[in-house]
């Protein structure tokens, strides 16, 4: 589509800081808009943490493009974390319960 070429030539200019989230309702659509619905658009706080993100991202991107590497980087290995046991669970409950 036109958009996808515009988007395209756009992240050609910076390709680690330019991100482009789709809109899943077209603007002014009634079951999105806040002059229908009244104060902050739903979804608006995740949008908003979403954003505090990017900076995190685009170092990442970075990264790994310094790295000459066209592989995914490895995740660390995972921590195991000891199992809560049931018994234990149940006394931890009754022990708020007054």
């Amino acid at each position: 589509t036109e958009v996808d070429s515009v988007i395209a030539h756009i992240r050609e200019v910076d390709p680690m800081h330019i991100f482009v989230k789709d809109r899943g309702f077209p603007p002014g659509d009634p079951r999105r808009c806040r002059a229908n619905l009244g104060g902050a658009r739903p979804g608006y706080f995740g949008h908003e943490f979403e954003m505090r993100l990017i900076p995190w991202i685009s170092r990442g991107l970075d990264a790994l493009a310094r790295s000459g590497s066209d592989t995914h980087l490895p995740f660390p290995p995972l921590e195991e974390s000891p199992v809560l046991d049931v018994q234990r669970l149940k006394q931890l409950i009754d022990a708020e319960v007054p």
